[in-house]
């Protein structure tokens, strides 16, 4: 039988999937993405499983002819590597490495945001690869010269194929690859102490790969002929190509520990208003595509936050008891407004300082208010988010990941932004998207998905909190309350 292999390097897991031509799920395997010391992460761990899961599939499909590999994983991590030896310099840093955050603080101000803006589409923030790097270097004193930082996909295509390879949207987390050029900007890396060839070569995720499985790897994990590999680029990009958000007029979330709320859009230079709108910009994993893209950071973060502190910490066990909490608030809102600003704000508003907060709290608080509280919190900051979206949402809003599975949620979700939700049926759509690039015009997906409705009662009964919500947001923004 014939397949195709999508690779997903999480944050939380680490998952290989089996696709068959209609991009229907044969299987995927799954595990933890192992971390080292709360911070870092072990990559030879995580290559080693990857290789273990290959294996798995293999020994369920003998025979199997893989089409393709695509590699999609978590942006602006990374970790050196040495292409002499092949050796791991340092352990992986992930996207929210927080020892970066003094180094991003001392160099900030030999930054033009705006100039920056313009070649790589971002505003100045201290989880991009360009700080981490900065760390190796300032704090950790390492040689950077004749090394490669690698992203986690990028990693794990070196591994398969003995090659630096990486994609536009990877490669823009840098903070160091021009939009417009297509290129690394040589000039702002030797200003800043960076080798110009530290960072591996990149092209367009969906364009075809000439890159190729290793012999001795296909033989290990069982596989025969020749197989192209594919870095797929950004997860939540290639997410969105899995459910077919792919068009302009498309707002696609993915909801995690964070959540990523992005829309794209026809290439074109960017503008002025584009800057002062506040979100980042990209390539997208599609040619000819751009991409928005805003955030609300501690989405999925304000649950498991939530829930710990009011012991509900058993997914399985618990969710039927926090529904069963919240039952007296199903038809209004809860009357307090939560921040949820746990790990800083996200775009459009990107700032690492702000802190979460909690307004209308009053002895007689239940359990089920604060919960019900934290998902309206959740809610209401992805409507600043949409309202700051250029023409308006629209209403072709879809979203995907765990938070998608808690209809107390989506609910509040769509009763306080007024649009409809559209959620796909599909369990694994980083994997899914990472197989359907990495195979190119030869693999499409086709999926159901359940579509929920603003309630018209309760909508108008959300919308005087909103506005409080924004109102005592300022005031908390000109207090310093957040900061």
């Amino acid at each position: 039988m014939e397949g195709y292999l999508g690779i997903d390097i999480g944050t939380t897991n680490c998952k290989v999937g089996l696709f068959d031509e209609t991009g229907a799920t044969l299987t995927v395997e799954s595990c933890p993405s192992p971390v080292k010391e709360r911070i870092y992460y072990d990559m030879e761990a995580i290559w080693a499983s990857v290789m273990q899961m290959l294996k798995n599939i293999t020994s369920r499909y003998p025979g199997l002819v893989v089409k393709s590999i695509g590699i999609t994983g978590m942006a602006e991590g990374g970790l050196l590597v040495d292409p002499a030896s092949g050796q791991d310099l340092c352990d992986m840093m992930p996207w929210y490495f927080a020892a970066a955050i003094p180094v991003y603080d001392s160099m900030r101000d030999e930054i033009d945001d705006e100039e920056r803006f313009y070649i790589t589409g971002l505003h100045n923030y201290h989880k991009y690869s360009f700080y981490k790097l900065m760390y190796l270097q300032k704090v950790k004193g390492m040689n950077l010269q004749g090394t490669k930082w690698l992203s986690p996909p990028d990693y794990i295509c070196y591994r398969l194929t003995g090659e630096f390879l990486t994609d536009y949207t990877l490669a823009l987390r840098t903070y160091c690859f021009n939009i417009n050029t297509l290129e690394y900007d040589q000039a702002f890396m030797e200003k800043m102490g960076l080798p110009t060839d530290i960072f591996a070569r990149a092209k367009n995720a969906s364009s075809p790969s000439d890159v190729m499985v290793k012999q001795d790897i296909m033989e290990t994990v069982g596989l025969s002929g020749s197989i192209p590999v594919n870095v797929s680029g950004h997860d939540h990009w290639c997410s969105a190509v899995a459910v077919g958000a792919v068009h302009e007029e498309d707002i696609f979330a993915s909801m995690g520990t964070a959540q990523a709320i992005l829309g794209n859009f026809k290439s074109r230079p960017l503008t002025r208003q584009d800057y002062e709108r506040g979100f980042s910009f990209g390539l997208h994993v599609l040619e000819d595509r751009m991409t928005w893209l805003g955030s609300v950071q501690a989405s999925g973060g304000s649950m498991e936050w939530i829930r710990e502190i009011l012991d509900l910490k058993d997914r399985d066990k618990d969710y039927s008891i926090m529904m069963g909490l919240m039952e007296e608030y199903a038809d209004e809102p809860s009357g307090i407004l939560y921040y949820p600003y746990l790990v800083g704000r996200g775009a459009p508003r990107l700032d690492g300082s702000y802190k979460g907060s909690f307004i209308g709290l009053e002895r007689g608080a239940t359990r089920g208010r604060m919960l019900k509280a934290v998902m309206e919190g959740i809610a209401y900051e992805t409507r600043y988010v949409l309202e700051a979206v250029e023409g308006g949402p629209g209403n072709n809003f879809m979203m995907v990941g765990g938070g998608t599975r808690n209809k107390v949620l989506m609910h509040s979700m769509s009763d306080i932004t007024g649009i409809a939700i559209t959620i796909p049926e599909i369990q694994e759509t980083t994997c899914l998207g990472a197989a359907l690039v990495g195979a190119g015009k030869d693999m499409k997906a086709s999926f159901s998905k359940t579509r929920i409705e603003p309630d018209a009662g309760r909508h108008p009964l959300y919308d005087p909190m909103y506005q409080k919500y924004l109102e005592l947001g300022r005031i908390l923004d000109a207090a310093g309350w957040h900061i």
